[in-house]
């Protein structure tokens, strides 16, 4: 950020191998709204798995046309399941522990407790555009609380939090 112009951001990329360097230079918003603090929760459920994987499995779910992702854990259980139900079909995957030598990357499941959450697929499938920055993404649940899907990036990270869809129970 320039002094002179603080409403501006400057961000450049430099590919030291192919030559290629691209300079941006965003605006900035300033918001008037209230600061929206989230609280630090005690996830029961982590389900650990390649970025790529996490976002062909929501790109798949999108396929039936259907605007919910329902996520549901068994603490018995080592599985996962993916469903979602639109006006072309129904679609559900099953995603399984792999271990951390498995070619095609590792997946954990560590279940906590049972979960059974819908969420909006139309945000989950935007979250998947943070894929570039890691090759791991970890998705945390806990019963009624807002899902984190947080991929970590060196000595950072982006989380992104998302309440799940709630049915009225009246």
């Amino acid at each position: 950020i320039d002094q002179d112009s603080l409403d501006i951001i400057n961000i450049e990329f430099k590919g030291s191998a192919n030559g290629y360097n691209c300079n941006y230079d965003l605006k900035l918003l300033d918001l008037e709204q209230d600061h929206l603090s989230i609280p630090e929760l005690d996830y029961a459920t982590i389900i650990m798995l390649p970025s790529t994987e996490f976002k062909k499995i929501c790109q798949d779910l999108m396929v039936t046309g259907g605007d919910s992702m329902v996520i549901t854990v068994k603490k018995n259980e080592k599985m996962a399941r993916f469903t979602s139900v639109g006006d072309f079909g129904t679609c559900n995957i099953e995603l399984e522990p792999r271990d951390l030598n498995d070619p095609d990357g590792p997946i954990m499941i560590n279940a906590g407790d049972d979960i059974n959450m819908s969420f909006s697929l139309k945000y989950l499938c935007m979250f998947t555009k943070a894929t570039v920055l890691s090759e791991h993404v970890s998705v945390y649940f806990s019963d009624r609380m807002p899902v984190l899907v947080e991929y970590k990036t060196g000595s950072s990270y982006v989380r992104y939090y998302l309440a799940p869809k709630i049915e009225d129970d009246e």
